[in-house]
């Protein structure tokens, strides 16, 4: 998972930078934090990160943006990790529904730079 603070932040919508920092520091400290807990194979501990990251992005930012999209697809990689040790039908549900997410959210964006970011090209 990347830690990414883009170039534009800046004051905008009123935010003055500080605080735009501070929201895009603590969104990638979560994924960050997601990402290494799937890697040592705490999957709850990950998709708890990764929903609070989802959260906290879409309260700050709205739904259809391409690092909402990569978080879809982090939780649902968690969900998927979780069902290959637990096989449990209903990880492997979770994790079909946060792809089929992250894929719809993609076609919807926009701008081209975003979707690419949103699947990963």
């Amino acid at each position: 998972m990347m830690n990414f603070i883009p170039h534009t932040v800046g004051a905008h919508n009123g935010h003055d930078r500080a605080k735009v920092m501070e929201a895009f520091s603590k969104q990638a400290t979560l994924d960050d934090k997601a990402y290494k807990y799937e890697q040592q194979g705490r999957y709850d501990e990950s998709i708890e990160c990764y929903k609070e990251a989802l959260q906290h992005k879409k309260r700050k930012h709205g739904n259809k943006t391409a690092h909402v999209c990569l978080t879809y697809c982090g939780l649902g990689t968690a969900y998927l990790g979780r069902f290959k040790y637990r096989w449990e039908y209903t990880d492997l549900v979770a994790a079909k529904r946060e792809a089929t997410t992250m894929l719809s959210l993609a076609e919807e964006l926009d701008d081209e730079e975003q979707k690419k970011i949103a699947l990963g090209r």
